[in-house]
């Protein structure tokens, strides 16, 4: 019986006797972009850079220990999933829904949320909040509250 007889598509954890190889994988990543696969038959097998992004930061969390849960979303998110990809809690996905910050749609009695919709609101959010940074920084700049750190005498010798 193979050990992956039980096996949870969505939850990965390192077996004990693969630890090894894990922690070569990851240093490996760490140090180059490997832009191909070789099979045994020698086959190349070129790596989009988007899978290469999950696979480097899968492969560091499973070195460090962790569990991988891999999620696989569909265009239409119900208000859960998409309240998970926003880290908010359902009533205030709702919220949103009801302002008109997130279009959705009803099936039946459910909503329905488009993913893309839902990465549209989060992209937006994160530069109103990267514009928000920004001013602050100019604000405390300007009333000489804030400098650079080269602009810092960080000389610890006392006079």
């Amino acid at each position: 019986m193979s050990k992956y007889f039980n096996f949870d598509p969505t939850h990965f954890l390192v077996e004990p006797e693969e630890t090894e190889q894990i922690t070569q994988l990851n240093q490996l990543l760490n140090r180059e972009i490997p832009t191909r696969l070789v099979t045994e038959q020698g086959e190349n097998v070129y790596i989009p850079e988007s899978v290469l992004m999950v696979l480097r930061y899968s492969v560091a969390a499973l070195a460090s220990g962790q569990v991988i849960q891999l999620n696989v979303t569909h265009q239409d998110l119900t208000i859960e999933e998409a309240a998970n990809l926003l880290n908010v809690s359902n009533s205030y996905l709702i919220k949103l829904l009801e302002q008109g910050q997130i279009l959705s749609t009803n099936v039946g009695s459910d909503r329905r949320i488009k993913r893309e919709d839902l990465l549209i609101y989060k992209e937006k959010k994160y530069r109103e909040r990267e514009q928000i940074l920004n001013n602050l920084v100019a604000m405390t700049e300007a009333e000489g509250l804030y400098r650079k750190d080269e602009e810092l005498n960080l000389d610890d010798s006392r006079d």
